[in-house]
């Protein structure tokens, strides 16, 4: 939490970080309790993270795919909740640090199928390709594409409730 209000400090305007900004350790999933509250959401959510896993044998060897099923589920849960909670009109940043399709793109597409059976329109916003290699919905920060940085993935879109 620490480490996210200092991040919050040095790269979100001043003007930004006067208006009501919230941080929370409840688990994800448990803020579609909150319908239409917020103009943004960012949920960073629980991945694969596999560059710990390529680096650490150990991990490595405990590795299964059925971890990363599990993370989906988990995922898209709380991508479900972030999009409840934000308000029409609002935004909603998704982020992982997998290089999976699966819990990239997949679970926008996924979102977007689920959103027009409830009449909710997704406006996926691209910006910011600086950081890494554009999607279909999103961008993938790839290691050997960015000094570094990575594996990672994030999503923006706006979100228009009826």
């Amino acid at each position: 939490m620490k480490r996210l209000r200092s991040m919050t400090n040095e790269f979100i305007p001043k003007e930004v970080q006067n208006s009501k900004i919230e941080f929370s350790c409840q688990p994800g999933e448990s803020f579609y309790q909150y319908k239409n509250e917020y103009d943004f959401v960012l949920a960073d959510v629980p991945c694969s993270g596999e560059r710990h896993v390529v680096e650490n044998k150990k991990r490595l060897n405990e590795w299964k795919f059925k971890q990363s099923k599990y993370l989906q589920k988990r995922q898209f849960g709380i991508l479900c909740a972030a999009v409840d909670a934000v308000k029409s009109e609002g935004q909603v940043t998704y982020s992982t640090c997998s290089m999976l399709d699966e819990e990239n793109d997949h679970q926008i597409q996924k979102l977007i199928k689920r959103c027009k059976k409830k009449d909710i329109q997704i406006e996926v916003i691209l910006e910011n390709k600086k950081l890494g290699k554009c999607t279909e919905f999103g961008v993938q920060i790839l290691p050997h594409l960015s000094a570094g940085a990575g594996p990672g993935y994030y999503a923006s879109f706006k979100v228009m409730k009826s």
